[in-house]
C-alpha cells in the first residue's frame, strides 16, 4: 500500500510551519486550495537527514536547514542560512518559527 504524503504527492507552496514537540503542522497552498499537513517528529527527522534530495520546495529545504542547526544550537544558524531562506521566499515569521 502506497502512503500518500503531501511532501511527495502534491505540488504547492509552504505558507506556514508551526513546530510542536511531537509533530509539526505545515500549511501548504496548492492549486486545489490550502491544506494542512501534520508531520511526525520521525518524518521531520527523516526529511532532515536527506531533505536536500527529498522532493520538497527549495523554501522548505532552507527552513529545514535552519531547523537542523537550531537543534544543534542556535549559534550555528548563520546569516547565510537566513539569506538562503529569504531568497526562497520565506518570511521572517517562517524563519523564526523554523527554530522552534
Amino acid at each position: 500500500m502506497k502512503k500518500l504524503s503531501i511532501r511527495n504527492q502534491l505540488e504547492g507552496k509552504v505558507k506556514d510551519i508551526v513546530h510542536g514537540p511531537v509533530v509539526s503542522e505545515i500549511i501548504v497552498r496548492t492549486k486545489a486550495g490550502t491544506l494542512a499537513s501534520v508531520i511526525t517528529s520521525r518524518s521531520v527527522k527523516d526529511m532532515k537527514l536527506n531533505f536536500e534530495a527529498t522532493p520538497i520546495s527549495p523554501k522548505l529545504k532552507a527552513l529545514l536547514a535552519i531547523a537542523g542547526k537550531v537543534q544543534e544550537g542556535g549559534k550555528y544558524v548563520t546569516s547565510a542560512d537566513v539569506a538562503r531562506a529569504r531568497q526562497q521566499g520565506a518570511t521572517d515569521k517562517e524563519i523564526q518559527q523554523s527554530g522552534h
